[in-house]
């Protein structure tokens, strides 16, 4: 092969093979050829990959691209996969001693860019094979303010990642000394705001985790005023400051202020890191950065809705609460855990100033079918409580009586991780058993793969329309539903179509959906699974589809489960989670059953399927008589007065293919 063959394999393939490359004789004797080429990268990873017979080669065109090359970008690939790869300390010093002092030259544009990717591949070199830390510590500190803005952003976050090495005091004055660039010094002040937060983090009692939180937030707000565009320094300011008013007993709208300016950040933040690849010793750091930007979001809205007089929203609450002890635990370190304790302390002080909280929260601890996860933070919840309640004169709630509410919250997938539910009930909220019946449907989802993400904010907000739907439903008049749910009576004639069940539940969608727009809302639509859906929402990530039936002979749950192959169906593409919407014409017309009884959630799975799929299902009595027409059912396990009542019996197992959830009751038609 010669090597205008050889450049065409190249420049086409993006990893070609040593085959197509003309064999190892080939490729060894025109190496040489490619170390100052565009596709040097792609012939170190051939190289690579040829064996131990072929190391010395590989280090040697490594060392050469290293040495010579002319795009940073080749370089900075080249230095990472080389990082990457069994090379001997003494061979990982020799890399860096040629990336080193590459990087003394800054005489251009170019040279610039290319020093930062050289002190990014010296700095790798370091982390990954042991070679000189104090070599790339020095070359750092030679950066002074004034330089090239892209290599004093540069230095700046290679000196924050170098601290934790050490906790270096040397590198932190090149940091203070690089923060005062007045042009790019927000790197540098970003970092050491960084190492306070990690030094507060191994505080071991309140007082001085807050004071370092405090010198962490004045260097996050000097990166802001150096550049008021950098969300990640805006992000950890609103947090910081959020969780210290918090922890101290300010007020709800001040606490909500800083967490909606953090969350916000936040959210721009993970959109662009969405749209670039990030390097690989990048990542820990950006890993970090999550934890934090999810504590922010898991704190939004809790001081609102535990300081609402009415607190119908009990079980989304304590769960919002689980979610920020959780992340939290991220943050301990081997000194402590003295952050979460500190948050878990002013959460008890406002369980232990109000009595219906703490009641709340005894529940949630007891309730059999709270799950182990959430029963651990609310065991631990009570025992803070406990500790609190000794010194009730200082106990107070977490805002005042009236305090200001936090106002419209960011819609963004960020949010989701935060309470959907809490969000959705602004404007309705949801009573009692309405809350059961969410929960009850919730509970049997919370294990499946899918069930997680944006996919969890969207069925959740969807489940809650239903709830809300059904319970219309149940509740209309004939007067006021003869117009739109004239389904739901008894009326001579034509039995209702299903076409009506359709209509109301499109109108609805449109009108009392949180979350969806309307455009989002679709009926009829051809092309899913080969068939044509009833109802479907499509968001960002999937679409949701809803499968809607009128059944005139056996509306049972059993007789029902014909329907379940049709509604998983439309599941083959996207999340295993779907819906079914039943209009029962039979099993109701003479006793009408409850909100929670007509709602559940199946799962289908053959031995084939890797995982099942859940269906959940809503069942909308129809062709009802009006409650003077109703007569008392025949029943042996009513129970007579001074009798006492019928024992509830748990589901059964289910051995066969469909399996279901429901809460504390037997199956029943």
């Amino acid at each position: 092969m010669n090597i205008d063959e050889f450049t065409a394999v190249l420049s086409r393939e993006e990893s070609p093979s040593s085959h197509e490359l003309g064999g190892p004789q080939a490729i060894l004797a025109l190496a040489s050829e490619f170390v100052d080429s565009v596709y040097a990268d792609r012939m170190a990873d051939v190289l690579s990959q040829m064996g131990s017979d072929a190391q010395s080669d590989y280090l040697r065109f490594a060392v050469g691209v290293l040495r010579s090359n002319p795009y940073p970008l080749v370089v900075a690939a080249v230095g990472e996969h080389l990082a990457g790869s069994n090379i001997s300390k003494s061979e990982a010093m020799l890399a860096q001693d040629v990336l080193l002092l590459r990087a003394r030259t800054t005489n251009t544009h170019l040279d610039n860019e290319m020093a930062s990717e050289c002190l990014s591949g010296a700095f790798l070199l370091a982390c990954e094979l042991k070679a000189s830390k104090s070599a790339v510590i020095a070359a750092l500190e030679r950066i002074e303010p004034g330089d090239n803005s892209l290599l004093v952003r540069r230095a700046a976050l290679l000196a924050g990642l170098a601290w934790f090495w050490e906790n270096s005091r040397d590198i932190e004055g090149a940091l203070a000394r690089l923060a005062e660039d007045e042009d790019a010094g927000e790197q540098a002040a970003f970092e050491l705001g960084m190492i306070q937060v990690d030094c507060a983090l191994s505080s071991l009692d309140k007082e001085s985790l807050f004071v370092r939180l405090g010198g962490a937030l004045r260097w996050f707000e000097t990166a802001e005023n150096i550049d008021p565009g950098m969300l990640e320094a805006t992000a950890f300011r609103g947090t910081l400051r959020a969780l210290m008013l918090f922890c101290d007993g300010a007020s709800t709208s001040e606490v909500e202020a800083q967490l909606t300016q953090a969350c916000e950040a936040a959210g721009e933040r993970y959109h662009d890191l969405d749209t670039f690849s990030v390097r690989k010793w990048l990542r820990r750091r950006l890993d970090a950065q999550m934890t934090w930007y999810k504590l922010s979001c898991a704190l939004q809205g809790l001081t609102d809705h535990m300081s609402e007089r009415s607190w119908l929203r009990a079980l989304p609450v304590l769960q919002q609460i689980a979610d920020l002890r959780s992340t939290l635990v991220s943050l301990a370190t081997d000194s402590g855990d003295t952050l979460r304790e500190a948050v878990t302390r002013r959460l008890a002080s406002g369980f232990v100033a109000r009595e219906g909280l703490r009641a709340h929260l005894q529940d949630w601890a007891a309730d059999v079918d709270t799950d182990d996860y959430s029963r651990q933070h609310a065991l631990a919840m009570l025992a803070a409580v406990e500790a609190a309640r000794s010194d009730q004169g200082k106990a107070a709630p977490l805002a005042s009586e009236d305090g200001l509410v936090s106002g419209a919250r960011p819609d963004d997938e960020i949010l989701g991780h935060a309470g959907v539910l809490l969000t959705a009930q602004t404007a309705a909220p949801l009573s009692e058993q309405q809350e059961k019946c969410f929960a009850q449907i919730t509970s049997a989802l919370r294990s499946h793969d899918d069930y997680t993400g944006s996919v969890r904010r969207d069925v959740d907000v969807f489940v809650i329309f239903l709830v809300r739907f059904l319970s219309h439903c149940l509740d209309v008049g004939y007067e006021m539903g003869k117009t739109s749910f004239s389904f739901l009576f008894q009326q001579a004639g034509a039995k209702p179509l299903e076409q009506q069940l359709q209509e109301a539940m499109f109108t609805w969608l449109h009108l009392l959906a949180w979350g969806f727009k309307n455009h989002q809302v679709r009926r009829e639509v051809p092309d899913v699974a080969s068939g044509r859906a009833d109802l479907a929402i499509t968001t960002e990530a999937w679409t949701m589809y809803a499968e809607l039936k009128r059944e005139m002979t056996d509306a049972s749950r059993a007789g029902l489960t014909k329907y379940l192959g049709q509604a998983s169906t439309y599941q083959l593409t996207g999340p295993r989670i779907g819906f079914l919407v039943v209009l029962d014409l039979c099993s109701q017309r003479d006793w009408t059953l409850t909100l929670l009884d007509n709602c559940w959630v199946e799962s289908v799975q053959t031995a084939e399927d890797s995982s099942p799929r859940m269906v959940v299902v809503f069942r909308i009595p129809g062709g009802r008589p009006v409650p003077s027409d109703v007569v008392t059912p025949p029943s042996n396990t009513r129970a007579k007065r001074g009798d006492s009542k019928p024992k509830k019996t748990k589901p059964e197992a289910n051995l066969g293919k469909v399996a279901s959830w429901r809460k504390g009751t037997t199956p029943r038609a």
